[in-house]
């Protein structure tokens, strides 16, 4: 079985959104990484990229990122993801960040801690709420019961401090893989049943909203 898989959650500058091709949930066939703050645009034109490395083969099924992460990058990755699903005919799974990345280091009791707005982190404990919480809350939940931490709030040149700083006084250890790989999302769309096809993107913070610099818009003109 071929798969597709499309990560465009994370947040920030370095090499975590992806397009790539997995064979058998172990061979990787072809992979692109998406860079930068404005690089969601870049996803139909780098899955094309991928798709021409395969040929004549082609998808079996699209496993794709749900989130929690950026706005703008599950929009398109997902958007895209449910369009090529619905031209192929093929399964669609959505799997979660969380997940995805729990897979990647091996570790199903791993926390994974990524980052979100500006002071929040979203926290993602095995088989529990998801949640965005400020960063001096999710220290307060640090404890040395936890086996692993993951993510980019603790990995990267990205990573926060205080976070890093606390998981080490603890004793805990720290998983050096940032992101989720493309294998590591497929075996996680692996554990989900057949019948489970959600794909949308799991927003657990609402898009941050700011009022123009140059202030509101006056409102139309009426006639009388």
């Amino acid at each position: 079985m071929i798969s597709l898989v499309l990560n465009g959650a994370c947040v920030g500058v370095e090499k975590g959104n992806l397009v790539a091709a997995v064979k058998s949930e172990e061979r990787l066939l072809a992979q692109e990484f998406i860079e930068g703050r404005t690089g969601s645009n870049l996803f139909p034109e780098v899955t094309s990229r991928i798709l021409e490395k395969i040929l004549p083969q082609k998808p079996d099924q699209i496993a794709a990122v749900r989130g929690p992460g950026s706005f703008t990058g599950l929009r398109s990755s997902l958007a895209l993801a449910k369009g090529l699903s619905m031209g192929w005919q093929c399964p669609l799974k959505g799997v979660s960040l969380g997940n995805a990345l729990r897979q990647t280091v091996s570790q199903t009791e791993a926390v994974v801690i990524s980052l979100a707005r500006r002071g929040y982190v979203f926290v993602d404990f095995p088989h529990a709420e998801i949640r965005s919480l400020p960063i001096e809350e999710a220290l307060s939940l640090f404890s040395s019961d936890i086996k692993m931490l993951a993510g980019d709030a603790l990995a990267g040149s990205q990573k926060i401090p205080e976070l890093l700083e606390k998981a080490l006084n603890l004793g805990i250890e720290i998983a050096q893989e940032a992101y989720p790989s493309a294998v590591g999302i497929v075996k996680a769309a692996a554990d989900l049943p057949d019948t489970a096809l959600d794909w949308l993107p799991l927003y657990i913070d609402p898009p941050k909203i700011s009022r123009p610099k140059v202030g509101m818009r006056p409102p139309p003109f009426e006639d009388e």
